[in-house]
């Protein structure tokens, strides 16, 4: 390769403040992973005003999941794979993104960074995530979806939202979106 084109796009502003402490629950099966993702990010690194809580040897992503949303602190419980790198400011943006979809109406059952509607065409993805050399950008958000992919999901700490053990370790996104629609609860991506 003897060139790279780069191109950057701002993103809208977080506020300023403190960050709002929030819960984050991972089920870990690679220390190395974790360590060189997750527990890189600026959010997570010490001194951090978030709840970490890390499962390890789960028999389903439900086991560690499940007890992590029974075992959190903060308002906003965030689910999310032991692979993520959170980049600097990311909490302040998923808070004011939350904010702004919570004002557009409705209660929001669970949220996410990437998820799908199902409109009969082959992959109706909205969200924004960069997959490894990837930006995988699609709509505006915040927007209502049907489904979302499990790398990072956040839902209220207070919800009966559950994680079914019999999906072992796939699907439960989609699941968890199905059981907040039937509440009448929003599905969001952030």
């Amino acid at each position: 390769t003897s060139h790279m084109l780069v191109r950057g796009l701002p993103l809208s502003s977080a506020g300023e403040g403190e960050e709002e402490p929030i819960t984050f629950v991972a089920c870990v099966n690679d220390e190395e992973q974790l360590e060189a993702n997750l527990l890189s990010s600026p959010c997570l690194r010490d001194p951090s005003p978030h709840q970490r809580l890390l499962f390890r040897d789960c028999a389903s992503a439900a086991e560690g999941l499940n007890a992590g949303i029974e075992q959190a602190k903060h308002d906003l419980v965030v689910l999310v794979h032991q692979d993520v790198y959170l980049p600097k400011g990311w909490p302040q943006r998923m808070m004011a993104q939350w904010r702004v979809a919570r004002q557009q109406g409705g209660p929001i059952g669970i949220g996410g960074v990437f998820g799908v509607l199902d409109r009969g065409v082959p992959f109706d993805a909205i969200g924004r995530v960069v997959h490894r050399d990837r930006l995988l950008m699609h709509r505006d958000l915040p927007a209502d979806v049907d489904g979302l992919d499990e790398l990072l999901m956040v839902l209220p700490r207070q919800t009966s939202l559950r994680v079914d053990p019999e999906l072992g370790w796939h699907l439960y996104g989609t699941d968890l979106a199905l059981q907040a629609s039937r509440m009448g609860l929003r599905v969001v991506v952030l």
